[in-house]
């Protein structure tokens, strides 16, 4: 074994410290190589908080990476064909994208050169049987399946895949399941260590396809959950599941789903409540007594909530922000038919002054409403705005801005904020 191979193997069995990465630096810098500060320069940016330091850092990767990540690339035995978006991290790459068929030929290889962490598969769905028994997938923390439609029982015969223990994350996009085949068998794999399950765009003609998933042992640990097409009743049994202690993310794509009143009390009413950090219910229409049961929980630990696409309408918008949401940063509200009514009610609400972002994408919202929410005492000026897709024509909103006072720190300031992209 070379000694750069000796460097790397180092590296690869302790992929969280940076004591290995940087000896593997000093002896890169005496031989005259660029990727030396390549890797102190990424270690150094991962340890930083936000600050001019990061941002001068960051440039300096990018200056890098246009200058090397060809040559780089390519010593891991791969052409830019081959690997698609190699993420670097701390001076290696631990995310890339690549086929089924590439990561059965050369994936056991790429992993002995580079401590990848997460691969995300884009096609050869026909090879995912064979891809069961690579033993190579023992290394990964996080899988990623993308633009694929495997057949059901192939899908279940490959989550039953003893070399998948130790991923944290499984995501499985656009895939159909409709006989609970595949979540019967999802329930019962050896994912002891996952904390994070997406299979938001999973389709199935089938109302209670996970239920199966509720009674996975895995559930325990899971921090971040995105399921898709789940019925009112579903939603409901996961909101009162005992296993979900530990979750913190909690995202539901239901187009054209509308949950009943019963299912905002049960949100509302379920240990949830206290542990939660973000909720999406994306394209869910809600009752309006149901939005105020959601609106009137202690959502003690929610930052983020997330109602894109839900067609609330005013009377929606205001049962929902009718609440105290005392830990919230972020608000989605983009497609939610607010109009000028909504954003009346939102603009009472003293909480929307510890927003630190408000989406009002596509709301109908008009020049009107623009000096409406510039004038609320409960809006802050570190709250950014986002307001494109609104009947607001950018160059009036200039104006606006600018005759507020066009020498004032303040005018600069909501030009920052706003966001308008018509």
């Amino acid at each position: 074994m070379s000694a750069a191979d000796s460097f790397l193997q180092e590296i690869i069995a302790a992929p969280d410290d940076d004591g290995p990465r940087l000896v593997y630096a000093d002896w890169l810098e005496e031989r005259g190589d660029p990727r030396a500060e390549f890797i102190r320069v990424q270690c150094e940016e991962a340890r930083l908080g936000d600050s001019d330091r990061r941002e001068e850092l960051r440039r300096r990767v990018r200056q890098l990476l246009r200058k090397h990540a060809t040559g780089w690339t390519a010593e891991l035995g791969a052409k830019g064909a081959e690997i698609r978006g190699p993420d670097y991290h701390r001076g290696f790459v631990e995310s890339a994208k690549m086929s089924i068929r590439f990561c059965l030929k050369s994936g056991a290889e790429l992993m002995a050169k580079t401590p990848i962490r997460r691969v995300t598969l884009t096609s050869g769905g026909k090879l995912l049987p064979k891809l069961a028994q690579a033993q190579h997938l023992l290394g990964l923390q996080e899988l990623c399946f993308v633009e694929h439609r495997f057949p059901e029982s192939d899908a279940a015969e490959f989550v039953q895949s003893p070399y998948l223990a130790n991923l944290q994350t499984f995501e499985l996009h656009r895939s159909h399941f409709d006989s609970g085949h595949f979540a019967s068998a999802l329930a019962s794999s050896s994912f002891t260590k996952l904390t994070a399950l997406n299979l938001g765009l999973a389709q199935s003609v089938d109302p209670n396809w996970a239920e199966p998933l509720l009674n996975a042992p895995w559930l325990r640990t899971i921090e971040s959950l995105h399921l898709g097409r789940l019925n009112d009743e579903m939603v409901r049994r996961f909101a009162s599941s005992p296993l979900l202690g530990n979750l913190k993310n909690w995202y539901m794509t239901n187009i054209g789903l509308s949950l009943s009143t019963e299912t905002g009390r049960t949100l509302a009413a379920s240990p949830l409540t206290t542990h939660l950090e973000r909720l999406s219910l994306c394209f869910c229409n809600m009752t309006i007594e149901g939005l105020r049961a959601l609106a009137a929980a202690n959502w003690s630990a929610l930052q983020t909530l997330d109602i894109t696409g839900a067609k609330l309408g005013p009377a929606g918008i205001a049962a929902l922000v009718s609440g105290n949401w005392p830990a919230l940063k972020r608000l989605d509200l983009c497609g939610t038919e607010m109009g000028s009514e909504g954003l009346a009610a939102l603009l009472h609400r003293p909480w929307l002054k510890n927003l630190e972002l408000l989406n009002l994408v596509g709301n109908d919202l008009t020049k009107q409403d623009l000096l409406t929410l510039i004038a609320s005492p409960n809006w802050s000026h570190r709250t950014k705005i986002c307001l494109s897709a609104n009947s607001i024509d950018r160059m009036e909103a200039e104006e606006i801005l600018v005759k507020l006072d066009p020498k004032s720190s303040l005018s600069a300031e909501l030009r920052r904020v706003v966001r308008i992209c018509n």
